[in-house]
């Protein structure tokens, strides 16, 4: 349960605002414990006294948060390609020296 502060509540302890940039409330959990001071900061406002400015937005960031996933996914599976083709290619010169050198073995074996 939230209350708003009274004036003596929403001071400071020298004298100032509580909460900078917010609105002071008493929130009480239970029965048995006593309510605690707390604030609600208004927009783009954060700290335990709104003090603290951050005008970046969660869902802004988190576009180019995804975008650059998907470039560093698609960066990864280029140089994947890359990889694959090159070791493809050495494996296939492996392989036709190999085919030739079993063909001379075989053509000397059969003379």
């Amino acid at each position: 349960m939230e209350v708003d502060c009274n004036p003596q509540e929403s001071l400071y302890i020298d004298g100032g605002k509580y909460c900078m940039n917010g609105r002071c409330v008493m929130h009480k959990t239970s029965e048995i414990l006593e309510a605690v001071r707390m604030c609600i900061c208004e927009n783009d406002w954060h700290g335990k006294r709104c003090s603290y400015f951050d005008p970046h937005h969660f869902f802004e960031s988190s576009i180019s948060i995804s975008a650059m996933s998907a470039i560093s996914i698609l960066i990864l599976l280029l140089i994947l390609l890359f990889v694959f083709v090159k070791v493809e290619e050495k494996s296939k010169n492996i392989r036709e020296k190999l085919n030739k050198f079993s063909f001379k073995k075989n053509k000397m074996a059969t003379k």
